[in-house]
């Protein structure tokens, strides 16, 4: 160390530090400065350990792109409880890594932080984080295990796109916004729980999923075009909201070559550049509204493309809701087990229940 001040930078061990407060006598670990070290496959060990205390500094966050190298073969890494944030692109693409303890005490995990981490394969998002940052885990396609804290608010865009391991995404009832893109590309997730008090959803949110029923709750204010896009399987949207909510959706948008040219229904008339990832998906589905507001749906831009407008009780889903549960399990009376609960006596999370 040359000088003992913030923004020095200092080895040890087989890390480098940069000095955050010499007043606070913290630290973080930071990424190395030389080209040779950085780009040496071989420069940190399989297994990192990382230390709560280095020369008399506490280290307390992951800095910037710190082990952010796709030449890396970073394989598990131990965090201390000292750790409270971790920032930007600091495992960007690290393929190898197949685990990594987050600690409670962490508050913040930047963007792009695990982006093309593709071995990872679970994750528990410490229980402060309120909001997921853009591209934080996106291409972690072997990612299938997912913890989120209870006080979650919004995920941010593309946060887990192309996550293709993902199955059953169950969400905490505290999430309110999801961002463009948020699970675009999870090819294999068929469910999708905790919608409940969501008030704005991106465009392409869902794009390119094996959705087949989604429910979304009353708070749903806006959404944005295509957020159902090529969504194949889709075969029902259940909508507790008598309002419709706003959306820029636009059927003549000329987007990115994606794919092959709409040849549904929906698609016909709107030119060559016309992409399957709008339309498609939602012209097949159905979409069940609160009774006495099918009139309004029909006429709303967005929910008017749907296939078929039919209305519903949505007495089923607020039984579900008040339950407070994220993910409920819902057999009817012979045990078959049911996506949605359809009017009659239901067995809703154990319990006998009269959906009516």
């Amino acid at each position: 160390v040359a000088t003992s001040s913030a923004g020095t930078v200092f080895k040890e061990g087989n890390f480098y530090y940069e000095i955050i407060s010499e007043e606070d006598k913290t630290c973080e670990v930071s990424e190395s400065p030389y080209f040779e070290e950085w780009s040496n496959p071989d420069f940190y060990p399989e297994d990192i350990v990382i230390p709560e205390t280095v020369n008399g500094y506490r280290v307390i966050g992951i800095g910037l792109s710190a082990f952010g190298s796709c030449y890396f073969k970073i394989k598990t890494v131990n965090l201390p409880n000292s750790i409270v944030y971790i920032e930007s692109c600091a495992f960007r693409n690290c393929p190898e890594l197949v685990k990594i303890n987050l600690n409670d005490n962490i508050t913040r995990i930047g963007s792009d932080a695990f982006i093309w981490c593709r071995s990872l394969s679970e994750i528990h998002i410490p229980q402060d984080i309120t909001i997921i940052e853009n591209y934080c885990f996106y291409n972690c396609e072997k990612l299938s295990q997912i913890t989120f804290p209870k006080n979650l608010t919004k995920i941010e865009d593309y946060a887990f796109g192309r996550c293709s391991g993902i199955t059953d995404l169950q969400l905490p009832n505290s999430v309110t916004g999801i961002g463009h893109g948020a699970f675009e590309g999870c090819g294999n997730m068929k469910t999708v729980s905790g919608l409940y008090n969501i008030a704005s959803i991106g465009s392409h949110a869902f794009r390119y999923t094996a959705l087949e029923t989604c429910i979304l709750g009353k708070n749903l204010k806006s959404v944005d075009g295509g957020m159902f896009g090529d969504c194949k399987n889709l075969k029902s949207v259940y909508i507790l909201n008598p309002k419709p909510p706003e959306s820029n959706f636009d059927p003549h948008d000329i987007l990115e070559p994606v794919g092959v040219p709409a040849k549904s229904p929906a698609g016909e008339g709107l030119g060559p550049n016309y992409e399957i990832n709008n339309l498609a998906g939602i012209d097949n589905a159905t979409l069940y509204v609160p009774e006495g507001s099918i009139d309004a749906y029909k006429e709303a831009n967005y929910w008017k493309y749907f296939k078929e407008i039919k209305e519903f009780d949505p007495a089923g889903i607020n039984a579900i809701n008040s339950d407070k549960t994220t993910s409920p399990v819902i057999y009817d009376i012979n045990g078959y087990k049911q996506s949605f609960p359809t009017r009659g006596i239901k067995i809703i999370n154990g319990r006998k229940t009269m959906v009516r």
